[in-house]
């Protein structure tokens, strides 16, 4: 059974702890709740399988990919977290259908 969790906050942790086999941690929240976690690995480390706590998901990413997300976060809403415990299958998503040429449409 999928777990899903809508945000609309998040805080950022980054790292210089050579004990952390993660360099970033993004919380995210919603109405000031704990909703999951992301874990953005270090270069080199092997990306950790997802899993939940108490409903929450725990997700892991390779840190190159925690500008791209980075990017999402700040420009997209409404947004949700959603893991899949039978196949271990995380992600995070626009909640809504997005409007093609949205962002030019920004600048017309």
């Amino acid at each position: 059974m999928k777990i899903s969790r809508s945000f609309d906050s998040y805080q950022i942790w980054y790292y210089s702890a050579p004990q952390y086999k993660y360099a970033i941690m993004v919380q995210m929240y919603y109405n000031r709740t704990f909703a999951g976690r992301m874990l953005f690995m270090k270069e080199g480390e092997p990306i950790p399988s997802n899993y939940e706590i108490n409903g929450s998901p725990y997700l892991h990413f390779p840190a190159k990919d925690f500008v791209p997300m980075m990017d999402l976060m700040r420009n997209e809403k409404p947004l949700f977290l959603q893991f899949m415990p039978e196949n271990g299958i995380g992600f995070i998503a626009t909640r809504e259908m997005e409007p093609v040429g949205e962002y030019e449409n920004a600048f017309s």
